[in-house]
């Protein structure tokens, strides 16, 4: 995410399929900003490590039974030597998945009270969850935006098809009720989006190596979250919704918040938090201190592990809870393995193929008389204004303009050059009409010459 994350282009792909994870997904705050350059990153990952194929004979007779592809002039990891025909990559391919860490408004998106708002993650499943994700992004900025996007109930019921949802982290709207509200509320939300989604929700727990338990806060009772942020507030949270889900039948998945591809990236994404607040490394260490609200990360563990590290997350927290809370240390002894499957069954579901299949550019009906299509009338345009231009036009000039137009019609964008012209002439007329003029410079390419 722009906001907090540190990512590459293709470092999410990349740190996903080097860490051996069968999907990846990726839930930008705020906005649906990075998606098609994830998806562009997926498809290269899979193009150049991971290409679905046939493994030829030779490299089945060694063992390689993974029906992925790699150059002739890459080696059978089985054989050690040279293949001539395509064989399989040492690399799975990975299944990319399209999301949204939404702010969801508790009292609406028309309100505007500081504060109102905590995330949920929304996953696509197809087409219909794309179309209904793009959505939901697009009006949370359009109608929602107090501080930040939002949506809001009303938005989700008519925009939830096709999408799964994630109960999200402890900054979440699930989490936000409970330390505002309490046990109750919380647990009614909870019941609201099992209504809405149906086995489309999950609750989301979290750990992270560098937590722990200690905190100079009075006793944590079960069922409750401290409003003010303490080292304990993350498992207050996980053993509210190992509770809940029990009582409610909703399933549990646990997942890693991740901010930045590599451990080692940890400093960077810190500095860039930094200067989004305008201060130094040092001076947000100092507000930490001194109790002030900062943004910013207690660890360096916000990145992409393996399955190997998620697991040793859970064993910290385990071994932690065992010394301080033995009755929730035996459910994530006994829970652990299923809360992991659930994550494999939720990138499952996600099988969106082609989300970028019709790109074209969407372009307003630009008004014109009965008739006339804009391909039409933007050829009439250039022309007429060729003539004014190049009064005596010679072969040169109608070969260009010809293959411009050409150029033009092909790509749909006829209706841009009819919406830039008209601005850009009234721009330009504001002078003759003794009105403040509006300089549009020279143009670029041959929009508005």
């Amino acid at each position: 995410s722009v906001v907090d994350g540190l990512h590459a282009r293709c470092g999410g792909a990349r740190g996903a399929g080097n860490q051996g994870q069968a999907a990846g997904a990726l839930t930008d705050h705020k906005r649906l900003s990075g998606v098609s350059h994830f998806w562009d990153a997926i498809a290269w990952y899979n193009r150049v490590h991971a290409e679905r194929h046939e493994p030829s004979a030779t490299c089945a007779k060694n063992g390689c039974h993974s029906a992925l592809t790699c150059r002739p002039t890459d080696r059978c990891p089985k054989e050690g030597a040279p293949v001539a025909e395509g064989v399989h990559g040492t690399l799975a391919p990975i299944t990319g998945i399209l999301g949204i860490e939404t702010y969801v408004a508790h009292n609406g998106r028309t309100t505007r009270e500081k504060g109102d708002y905590g995330h949920l993650v929304l996953l696509s499943m197809n087409d219909t969850g794309w179309a209904n994700l793009r959505t939901l992004a697009s009006l949370a900025s359009s109608e929602g935006f107090y501080q930040m996007p939002r949506i809001d109930w009303e938005l989700l019921e008519r925009h939830h098809e096709g999408l799964i949802a994630l109960s999200a982290c402890i900054g979440g709207h699930l989490a936000e009720r409970l330390k505002i509200e309490g046990h109750e509320a919380a647990m009614a939300l909870i019941r609201r989006y099992q209504a809405l989604m149906g086995d489309r929700f999950y609750l989301e727990l979290q750990w992270h190596i560098d937590q722990d338990f200690t905190c100079d806060c009075s006793a944590h009772e079960r069922g409750t979250l401290r409003d003010r942020p303490c080292r304990r507030q993350q498992h207050d949270f996980n053993r509210f919704l190992i509770d809940a889900a029990a009582e409610t039948g909703v399933p549990l998945v646990f997942t890693n918040d991740l901010h930045y591809a590599r451990r080692d990236e940890a400093q960077l994404n810190a500095i860039m938090l930094a200067n989004q607040q305008g201060k130094t490394i040092a001076e947000i260490a100092a507000d930490k201190a001194a109790g002030k609200a900062t943004i910013g990360f207690d660890t360096p563990d916000f990145y992409v592990k393996s399955m190997a590290e998620t697991q040793d997350a859970i064993k910290h927290w385990y071994r932690l809870a065992k010394t301080h809370d033995p009755e929730t240390a035996e459910q994530i002894r006994t829970g652990a393995a299923g809360w992991l499957a659930t994550s494999v069954e939720i990138a499952a579901r996600c099988r969106l193929e082609k989300p970028f299949a019709d790109a074209n550019p969407k372009f307003p009906t630009f008004p014109l008389p009965d008739g006339t299509s804009a391909e039409q009338a933007i050829a009439d345009l250039a022309w007429a204004r060729a003539a004014e231009r190049y009064p005596d036009m010679d072969e040169r000039v109608r070969r260009l303009i010809a293959y411009e137009l050409q150029c033009v019609q092909e790509l749909g964008f006829a209706p841009y050059f009819l919406i830039t012209a008209d601005f850009v002439d009234y721009a330009r007329s504001r002078a003759a009409a003794g009105e403040t003029p509006v300089d549009v410079g020279l143009g670029r390419g041959s929009a508005p010459g």
